[in-house]
């Protein structure tokens, strides 16, 4: 994990991200009844369905926009590969693994093989949208849904499926 903007090593940040990424941080007994109750979801619910969670609403845009109209494994590769070029790596049981780039590395490059143009921009604005505390979970948290998705599509590439997304 990292600390997205900060690139501190605050455990009450990482606690934070990490109960977001197993969906912890929130109550889950909606999803249950919804899942209890529809015959057809119920069956998701016994192979132990769980949503997509992201750490952060930086990731989970920058993840968009990285594999917009790219095969899943062809952009993990390149945000792999990004990552290990940028030291964007955390080390666990004594594997690095590669993290989704912090906000700076798109700011130090001007561009990556495998990364068209366009993304790289989009990509960028991204990025200091998470340094300028746009894409701050609990700041969009605390503001209607309404605006907060309005002031996410400001960004460019980010669409409608992106802002609605939940953080």
């Amino acid at each position: 994990l990292q600390i997205e903007a900060t690139g501190t090593n605050d455990v009450d940040t990482l606690a934070s991200q990490l109960a977001r990424i197993l969906a912890v941080d929130h109550d889950g007994e909606r999803l249950a009844s919804i899942l209890k109750n529809d015959a057809a979801l119920a069956r998701l619910g016994q192979i132990g369905f769980r949503p997509i969670v992201f750490f952060s609403p930086y990731a989970s845009a920058g993840w968009h926009i990285l594999s917009h109209r790219t095969r899943m494994s062809q952009a993990a590769a390149v945000q792999s590969r990004l990552a290990a070029a940028a030291g964007d790596v955390v080390e666990i049981d004594g594997e690095r693994l590669p993290s989704f780039p912090h906000p700076r590395t798109f700011l130090k490059m001007d561009e990556f093989p495998g990364i068209s143009a366009e993304k790289w921009e989009r990509l960028r604005g991204i990025a200091v949208a998470a340094l300028e505390g746009k894409l701050d979970r609990e700041r969009l948290l605390s503001m209607r849904r309404e605006d907060a998705i309005r002031e996410l599509k400001q960004l460019r590439g980010v669409g409608d499926f992106i802002a609605e997304s939940r953080w």
